[in-house]
């Protein structure tokens, strides 16, 4: 009651002044009162102790509580307190309400809420259900921001969408670096100043780098420091669908160096570093695109060399050799066809020459070339075998049966151009049997003895031979 009261006498005093109050007044107070007194309502006076001002509107004044120069039509200088589930409004739509049993803070537009805080003080927005310090809730999608129960502080806030995926700008830089990721037309580019790593957690040991690309381009798999263009370590490189069940097909390089092609599940190439290595693939070709047999060697112009060798000694096999004996297939311990080592050549004509510059000719013999003459004849012209040594004849077969030594023409089975030296035996040099009949053999007296087919007997006197 007193306060209705008041406030009508202090529209009175406004709006109607008479006596005193008409004096130039041009505002009034409500002055705090002496204790045991009640407050009144008065103009300007000597009393400072003032706590409500009232300016009229057009004196560039207002409702002043707290203060006596308001700068607002109300200017409350302290704190304001509503009652509970009570709301500021500016107009029907907008306003500030607050629960606080509930201890939430509303902010709504056009009759709806928009912002919410609760008592946890998690933030909704376009949501009065925020699990998070903050949620951003659209027609068909959501944000969230704040901490997450299985992630530690160290990883700092956690960001959930609830499609699980976030559309961020083309354009994003790490703090604290030069790093940024970046869209550009339909790739992306992850740029690191210093080099880019991609890493990996392993339950029980932590974080580890699987790929590195460093500032000068180089790529490590498996290392840090990367070596060359792409560094591979502590692992295999497939190619392919190498080691696939029922469709390997492609290319193995391992830890040990090894390299194996595969195709369809069957190793067709291995080339190892230590142990045995294998083609089994179809022709190999060197020096050509289109080998013809299991092994084509071409070097165009030049000789083409193979090297064979063991550790204690070498040797090569050239062919297509230019020089002094340009076409030939060449064997030999050097890759100088000119000069001394070579053991074993062909000629372009089919010739074999072998070492001392032995030839194998037409008449199939091998000659001297050096000393001239046969050295070995298997058939020649007149159907003889034939050895012979500096042009003298040692050993003749001709087609009738008759063999000469010393003689290119001999006239019985076994023709002698010489002597023959016969071994002197102590005991019978084999049992004489039919077998043996006609062989000859000389006694260690110089006897010459003949198997006549049941014993030894000598020829001088046909007795028994005494050894």
């Amino acid at each position: 009651m007193g306060s209705r009261l008041l406030v009508a006498a202090l529209a009175a005093f406004l709006l109607c002044p008479t006596g005193a109050q008409a004096q130039n007044v041009n505002r009034v107070e409500l002055n705090s009162a002496p204790t045991g007194a009640n407050p009144t309502i008065a103009p300007v006076g000597p009393d400072t102790n003032l706590s409500l001002v009232f300016l009229p509107q057009g004196a560039g004044g207002g409702v002043g509580i707290g203060t006596t120069a308001p700068q607002e039509l109300l200017h409350v200088y302290g704190n304001i307190r509503l009652r509970d589930g009570y709301a500021l409004n500016w107009g029907s739509s907008v306003r500030i309400a607050a629960n606080d049993a509930a201890g939430v803070l509303g902010l709504y537009t056009n009759g709806t809420e928009r912002l919410r805080i609760d008592s946890n003080g998690n933030v909704g927005v376009g949501t009065p259900s925020a699990t998070r310090k903050l949620v951003v809730q659209d027609t068909n999608t959501q944000f969230s921001l704040g901490d997450k129960s299985g992630y530690a502080a160290a990883y700092g806030p956690v960001i959930d969408t609830n499609s699980d995926a976030l559309v961020t700008p083309s354009l994003v830089w790490i703090k604290g670096s030069n790093s940024y990721v970046k869209t550009e037309s339909t790739w992306t580019r992850l740029h690191g100043d210093a080099g880019v790593k991609l890493s990996y957690y392993v339950t029980g040991v932590g974080m580890s780098v699987g790929l590195t690309m460093d500032n000068t381009g180089k790529v490590g798999i498996g290392t840090t420091s990367p070596l060359s263009a792409l560094n591979v370590q502590s692992g295999s490189v497939n190619v392919g669908t190498y080691g696939v069940a029922t469709t390997g097909t492609g290319v193995r390089l391992d830890t040990t160096g090894d390299l194996w092609m595969q195709q369809n599940t069957v190793d067709k190439v291995h080339l190892a570093v230590a142990g045995s290595s294998f083609i089994n693939g179809g022709n190999v070709g060197i020096g050509t695109t289109s080998p013809a047999t299991m092994l084509e060697v071409n070097s165009g112009a030049v000789r083409s060399s193979i090297k064979f060798g063991n550790g204690s000694g070498s040797g090569y096999l050239s062919v297509g050799t230019p020089g002094c004996f340009a076409g030939y297939i060449v064997l030999g311990r050097t890759l100088n066809p000119c000069g001394t080592g070579n053991d074993l050549m062909v000629s372009p004509s089919g010739t074999l020459v072998a070492k001392s510059w032995i030839t194998l000719n037409a008449n199939n013999g091998i000659s001297d070339a050096i000393n001239g003459g046969y050295a070995l004849v298997v058939r020649n012209s007149s159907d003889k075998t034939v050895i012979t040594n500096n042009g003298n004849y040692v050993f003749v077969a001709d087609s009738s049966g008759k063999t000469g030594i010393g003689t290119s023409s001999p006239a019985a089975t076994l023709d002698v151009n010489g002597y023959a030296k016969l071994k002197k035996n102590t005991a019978q040099p084999v049992a004489c049997s039919a077998t043996y009949e006609g062989s000859i053999a000389l006694t260690s007296t110089i006897h010459m003895c003949v198997c006549d087919g049941t014993n030894w007997v000598d020829v001088d006197g046909r007795a028994a031979c005494a050894w």
